[in-house]
Parts: C-alpha cells; structure tokens; sequence
C-alpha cells in the first residue's frame, strides 16, 4: 500500500514528504484515482463477480481509456499531464543490447558502497523469495487440481531468473492469480497457448525497445500495487484472524509495522524471533503424556485364572504408568514432574495395597529430548526415590539413554 502512494505521487517516503503527500490537494489528487481501481478489482475477482477475462481487461483498460477521454477533452497535452505529475518521466528508447554494455562494460561506475549495503536486503529477498515461490506454487496446486513437483518447479524458475539475469531482468515466479486467470480463460491449464502468447509480447517489446511506460499513467501502475497490496493486508489480517491463535496474529501484526517502520530485514530477524518464541510456548503447552493408567485398568490381553484377575484387582493400583509421546523439551518435563507429584503426594494414608511403589515411564513413542528435559528426569528419578518408589525406564532410545546418562 505504502508502495501504491509512492508510485501515484512520485515522491519518497520520508517524514519530510509526507506533509507534501497527504496535506495538499496536489498529493490527494494524484492518489484518489488509485483507490477505485486496487480496491473494487481486488474484492470483485476474490467474490467472483465477474469472469476473470472480462474482469481484469475491464480494470486495465477502462481507466485507461477513460483518461485520455478526459485528457482529449480538457485539450490537457500528455506532456501537460506529465509536468502535473500525472505520468512517470520519461524513457528513452534504445537498443537492447546497450544495457549489457552499462552492466557489463561499466563495472568502474558501479557504486560499491550501495552494492555491500544492499546485500543484507538482496539475500533476504532470496529467502523470501524462494518462500513466497513455495507458497504460490501450492496455491496453484490448488487452483488447478494437480500435484507438482515442487522441486522441478524451483528449479525451473531458477533457471528462467538465470536466463532474466543475463538479459537485465528482474526475478519473477508463477503467481497463483495469473495461473487461475489463465485456466479461466482457457478453460485447461494444458494448452501452450498462453505461454507462446507471452514470449512473443516480451520479446517484441525486449528487442524494440519502444517505452510503453511512458503512456502509461501513474494511478493505473499504482492501483495494481494496491490491488496487491490490498490482498495482502486483509488475508493476513482480517482473514487470519479464524485460523491464527491471538500469539500468531499479534506476531503477524507486529511483523507488518516491523516493515513499514524499519524495513524488510529487521521485519525478517523480527519474525524468526517471533515464530521461535510462538513455537516454544505452544510446544510447552501441548500435552505430552499420551496415556496414563494402571494395572488395575489396563493390563495386557492374555486371558488370566480368577485368581489373578483378582489379584490385579487388588494390588494394580501399585504401579502408575504414563506414556510419553513427541519431542520432550524442559516445559514438558516440568508437566510430567507435576503430574507425577500430583498423583503420588497424600498417598501414605491410603491402604498399603493402594500405594504406588512401581512408577513406570514409557518412551516408546518419545522421537527425542533437549539436556534441560533430561536433567528434569533425573529431578523425577530423586522425587520417587524420596518416596520409596522404583523408577522403570521402558523402551527407551538408545540416544535418550545416553543423553539422561550425560545429565548425570
């Protein structure tokens, strides 16, 4: 959104700016016209008001030609228009091998200073870039009803950002909306039609050179920005706030004024801090004890004499028994150990057959445990030898065994 302002007005955004922005009529002017495009083309294809094809042509063109309507009627000049702000500045046209020349043959012109500064920008783009790859891609899946092979998929990509590299172009990745508004119009996602369709316009634009930005106005640039942008905040906001806890959409929210305050790499530090922290309370407050039980309800199916049966009966609230599950961090430990406290403490004044004398710990389903869950053990192997109990250790891995023994 903060981009669609700055593309409508062509003024950056700075605090000294924004008076000039948001406190004339010249800002204003330049901004409104952008809202009724990004906003309507948004809400109307995500509701599927209209066909796709007839939906986007409709949003491009139309504002399109409804300004050089009012243009030609005005007797308004385009370059009248564009010293009033109304169009970028102008491009120059030249040949598409001049660009190699001022990449390649101009290295000495190249500021060095800029290019180490960016860098910590430029290699977390490609993080999020090849996240936000990910993410479209299952979104196509979706969309079209197929299972791709991500990693073909990537690869793909790569490869065509590498092709772009070598002709002075930007990244790009399949985007969901262009797939859905291609099957829309073709009614298959397996005609090679579109796609000849595209290299043919971008290489007769890339080998002509002719600037067609320079006929294209601001707004419309700005209201496909905000369109975009305009998608953004509200699935993950809005939308997010049905499948995202009250944590996550906190952090969701702290990341997105993270970007817009100090920029996309502490946006990022920021939400990997997050996440680690959502992820560590969340874990410690999944319960990790898959059964509990004792003899007395739960033995084994081989079928028994009456008189053991009876005497299971009687003696099988002598042995507690619980079986652990997942990963076992300090938090899950600390659970266990209050279980296990809660269920043993005021116990003396039972009858003696009553009393635990046997606590049982399974791992067999246990796939791993940090050092400070191990060390929180030994604190239950030292609470059930207070009491007079035996510990028994049941299936544990081999890893785990070595990781308890390390603790001591």
């Amino acid at each position: 959104v903060k981009e669609a302002v700055i593309v409508a007005t062509g003024q950056k955004w700075k605090n000294d700016n924004l008076g000039k922005i948001f406190g004339t009529w010249g800002g204003w002017k330049l901004i409104l016209p952008v809202i009724p495009i990004g906003l309507p083309l948004y809400f109307l294809k995500r509701n599927h008001v209209l066909h796709p094809s007839i939906l986007i042509p409709l949003f491009l063109f139309g504002p399109l030609i409804l300004f050089y309507i009012i243009l030609a009627g005005s007797g308004i000049s385009i370059a009248e228009a564009r010293q009033a702000g109304w169009y970028f500045h102008v491009l120059e046209g030249k040949a598409f091998y001049e660009d190699w020349a001022a990449v390649w043959l101009s290295l000495d012109k190249v500021n060095w200073n800029a290019f180490y500064d960016s860098q910590p920008t430029v290699w977390i783009m490609m993080l999020v870039v090849t996240m936000d790859t990910l993410v479209k891609l299952t979104g196509i899946e979706k969309v079209a009803g197929l299972n791709l092979d991500l990693d073909k998929e990537v690869e793909l990509q790569g490869m065509a950002n590498m092709a772009g590299f070598m002709g002075i172009s930007v990244p790009t990745y399949a985007l969901t909306s262009f797939t859905a508004l291609n099957k829309a119009t073709t009614g298959q996602l397996m005609d090679r039609i579109p796609g000849y369709v595209a290299v043919v316009f971008c290489t007769v634009f890339y080998f002509w050179g002719y600037p067609v930005m320079n006929f294209m106005p601001r707004f419309l640039c700005a209201g496909l920005i905000l369109y975009k942008g305009t998608g953004a905040i509200w699935e993950n906001t809005f939308e997010a706030r049905t499948r995202l806890s009250k944590m996550e959409m906190s952090a969701v929210v702290g990341i997105m004024l993270v970007t817009y305050f100090l920029g996309l790499v502490a946006a990022v530090v920021v939400g990997i801090v997050l996440s680690s922290v959502i992820f560590v309370v969340q874990y410690a407050r999944r319960y990790d004890i898959k059964h509990k039980w004792s003899l007395k309800n739960y033995h084994s199916s081989v079928v028994r004499l009456l008189l053991e049966r009876q005497k299971l009966e009687q003696f099988g609230n002598k042995m507690f028994a619980l079986q652990l599950r997942g990963y076992l961090f300090f938090g899950s430990a600390v659970k266990i150990l209050r279980l296990i406290t809660e269920e043993l403490s005021g116990r003396d004044n039972l009858y003696p057959h009553d009393q635990v004398s046997h606590v049982v710990l399974d791992f067999e389903t246990v796939t791993g445990m940090d050092g400070a869950a191990a060390a929180m053990f030994l604190k239950i192997m030292r609470f059930t030898e207070d009491l007079k109990m035996k510990l028994v250790w049941s299936c544990v891995a081999e890893r785990i065994r070595r990781k308890l023994i390390d603790q001591g």
